[in-house]
């Protein structure tokens, strides 16, 4: 069976995701396979009364048009979906097969949730399917609100979850929809799929992601400044610094906030809080390193890429530093430690050498 490439009609859902648009890079890439080796493939369709529906395929559908003309014709074949399996048979395709940019990943993620949502049965059969393909069922704490989560969508999707999507990913998704603020969203979704050169001093997803477990929305906005300000770039120390930010008084997340200080300082701002604002008259650095010097030289160690890819001048200037640090500011700084226990008869620390160096 053949039909004419301007007699197909798109998927109804279709309209919901980028609001329609189609991706201009990837129509040109199939019409330049169509032109090396032509279109032999089937395009699957719906019928409703008489109107033909692509279930999905639709940049293919458009390549065909644009290459040979509307009144092309190509073989098909007819499912008798109803409105859920046409559904789930374009998101999949999306979401499966070529993939999507930041933005119509979401959009097929928040999709699935509305249509779960709005259809109670389909959402009640799929909870059903779900925890009778298990010992003990699943439990949620939000099941009794009967709002589709992200088991549910996952579980929709595919009933082995996590080959189309995985569960983590729906999570975080469905958190920046919900919770991130709408500025920042649109942040990411304007610079998410660009070169990395345009994204540099973006929000990124991971820190879209981070911020979206803050409530207010304003309080992410100043964070997000924070983050893009600060001089720890890691993101999964960002994702820490958040953690911490949480747990802060009132006082020092303003200080975040306003710039005052920078968001990696917040570690030593918390604990010169809680040992008291006392005067030793040293750099920072010392209680920096008390709380994560040795987590730090751990991973130095530990990380075999930083030896083996570093230059000779890399690595001399990371043991100078390493050294200076120590013999000038450590160093002495134990050993007011050590003067000070014992003046106050302490016993429960074995003193060392610390001038001692292994040959």
């Amino acid at each position: 069976m053949k039909i004419e490439v301007n007699k197909i009609k798109p998927n109804p859902f279709k309209k919901q995701i980028n609001k329609g648009k189609l991706n201009r890079e990837q129509i040109d890439k199939i019409k330049q396979n169509l032109n090396k080796i032509g279109f032999f493939g089937v395009l699957t369709l719906t019928k409703r009364k008489d109107n033909y529906y692509l279930v999905c395929g639709h940049h293919r559908l458009q390549a065909l048009k644009e290459f040979y003309g509307d009144k092309h014709k190509v073989s098909y074949e007819i499912k008798d979906y109803d409105g859920d399996q046409l559904l789930k048979a374009m998101v999949i395709e999306n979401l499966a097969q070529r993939g999507g940019s930041f933005q119509e990943e979401k959009e097929n993620i928040v999709m699935i949730e509305k249509h779960l949502n709005d259809n109670s049965d389909v959402l009640q059969d799929c909870r059903e399917s779900r925890q009778s393909s298990i010992k003990s069922p699943l439990k949620s704490k939000r099941e009794d609100l009967q709002k589709a989560t992200s088991q549910d969508i996952a579980f929709w999707l595919d009933e082995n979850s996590g080959k189309v999507i995985k569960k983590d990913v729906i999570i975080n998704m469905l958190n920046i929809h919900h919770r991130l603020d709408k500025e920042l969203e649109e942040e990411i979704i304007k610079t998410h799929d660009q070169p990395k050169e345009i994204r540099e001093n973006t929000l990124n997803y991971s820190q879209a992601v981070i911020l979206s477990s803050i409530e207010d929305k304003q309080e992410q906005r100043e964070l997000a400044k924070a983050l893009k300000n600060s001089k720890e770039i890691r993101v999964r120390e960002q994702g820490k610094l958040i953690t911490e930010y949480k747990k802060s008084d009132n006082k020092i997340k303003e200080k975040v906030r306003k710039g005052d200080i920078d968001i990696k300082d917040i570690s030593f701002e918390n604990h010169k809080k809680e040992v008291g604002n006392f005067n030793l008259n040293r750099d920072k650095l010392f209680l920096e390193q008390h709380i994560d010097l040795r987590q730090t030289l751990s991973s130095l160690f530990t990380e075999k890429l930083f030896l083996n890819k570093s230059s000779p001048t890399e690595l001399e200037v990371t043991y100078h530093y390493i050294l200076n640090w120590v013999k000038k500011d450590l160093i002495p700084f134990m050993k007011e430690i050590e003067i000070e226990l014992k003046k106050k008869g302490s016993e429960k620390i074995v003193y060392f050498d610390l001038n001692e160096r292994r040959k």
